[in-house]
């Protein structure tokens, strides 16, 4: 009998524990984010991130050595999220042209993402944690970077004038999208919060004013 055919049956356990396995990672990462948006790095619990998932905090352990590394690790996970790239594929607008994919990801600031909440926690435990700080960089900067090749390829396809500063428009959104976030979080009042198509309208202006001069019809 073919030593294949004593195997095979075998192969799906192992996946399937693999799976229940990644599975279980992705809840304990969720778990950290939710607990370190809650309460903070210092009063953050390894028990407690396990108690979200239902498991004991060995099952934590068994993949981080300490609070640090799956706080860090959960960080990363959620900033993955929310980078430019994928938010746009989570809008499906990864297709379109750049001007359109900056104003889709600008109009979309008006709807609130949970994901982003951990934005308003890590810059106040990065102060103190140098483990976050790095995180936190690696991830502005991911998000600059991304953003930077938008605006370029903007510039390149005739949209955008190619004298304007790359670092400036992408320091722009940047500055824009933690604002933004910042201020509907901590409940900015409705009646200073400017509707979709009044936000749209103002980003599209300016969105306008970057076009080229022979390109926007000035003499």
């Amino acid at each position: 009998m073919s030593t294949t055919g004593d195997q095979a049956p075998g192969r799906p356990r192992v996946q399937t524990r693999k799976s229940k396995a990644d599975r279980l990672t992705k809840l304990l990462l969720q778990a950290a984010a939710e607990e370190f948006i809650a309460r903070g790095y210092e009063a953050a619990r390894v028990s407690d991130i396990a108690r979200r998932v239902g498991v004991t905090s060995g099952a934590v352990y068994a993949r981080w050595p300490n609070k640090t590394d799956v706080i860090v690790a959960a960080l990363e996970y959620m900033f993955e999220q929310i980078l430019p790239d994928q938010e746009l594929e989570d809008l499906g607008g990864a297709e379109g042209s750049p001007d359109t994919m900056l104003a889709m990801l600008g109009t979309n600031l008006l709807h609130f993402d949970p994901n982003k909440e951990v934005v308003v926690q890590v810059f106040g435990s990065a102060r103190n944690n140098e483990a976050i700080r790095t995180s936190l960089v690696a991830y502005l900067n991911k998000e600059a970077e991304q953003l930077s090749q938008y605006v370029e390829q903007a510039k390149n396809d005739g949209l955008f004038d190619p004298d304007i500063s790359t670092a400036a428009v992408s320091l722009l959104c940047q500055s824009i999208g933690i604002g933004t976030h910042l201020l509907l979080s901590a409940g900015l009042d409705e009646r200073h919060v400017p509707s979709t198509v009044e936000w749209e309208s103002l980003l599209w202006t300016l969105i306008s004013a970057a076009i080229p001069a022979e390109s926007s019809g000035d003499p």
